[in-house]
Order: C-alpha cells, then structure tokens, then sequence
C-alpha cells in the first residue's frame, strides 16, 4: 500500500515537472531516483495529514484536480534589443483557497510581472 502511494506521488509531481523517464545504469542514479520518489510521497502525505487536519479527508488526486485549474501562464515577446517575459497568474476559487487556508497558505496570487532580458 505504501509503495504504491509512494510511485503514484512521484509519477503526479513528476509529470507535474514534465520529468521524462529516465532509465538508471547507474548506482548513485537509481539512489536518487528512490530519494526523489519519497521526498514525493512525503511532500503528498504532508499536504493529505494538514488537509486532514482541518477536517478535510480528500486523496491528492482529488485535490491535485481541484487545484490545476488554477495557472500560471508566462508569454515571451522578442523584440531587437530584448525579449520580454510576461507572467500572469489566474485567481484561487474559493475552493482552492478553502485548500490554501487549510495548508497555512495565505492563496494570494503571485503579481503579474513584466521581466527584459537583453539580447
């Protein structure tokens, strides 16, 4: 049961990090494959218990569901001298931000930013 919560953790947070598959030939390689897989389950099972906590029994899945649709969309404009970089984040529905406050998260959206890079 744990292994298998274990590998389902790591696969969401690693297509989550758009992570490829990677096949280990290496010893120290595989060792950080397994120490990233139960950092993952630690992560899943830390945000589970303070859901779980407030009185919310929801599974990740459930909650990952609930909290992708909110987004974080960044646009690149070249120009001649620079490229710019926009970043905008959509707003928390209520219950994302229900989620938020239960995690000890304030739910506040990130500001849109404009960066330049010079090329």
């Amino acid at each position: 049961m744990m292994l298998s919560r274990v590998e389902d953790g790591f696969k969401s947070l690693k297509s989550e990090l758009k992570i490829r598959p990677i096949y280990h030939q290496l010893s120290r390689r595989a060792k950080g494959h397994v120490l990233i897989t139960v950092l993952a389950y630690h992560i899943l099972h830390t945000i589970e218990e303070r859901l779980k906590m407030g009185k919310d029994n929801r599974r990740w899945k459930k909650i990952k569901g609930i909290l992708k649709t909110q987004q974080v969309v960044s646009i690149e404009i070249p120009t001649a001298e620079e490229i710019y970089t926009i970043r905008v984040v959509t707003e928390a529905n209520e219950e994302q931000k229900e989620i938020y406050k239960r995690l000890s998260l304030d739910g506040k959206i990130l500001p849109k930013r404009i960066m330049g890079i010079k090329r």
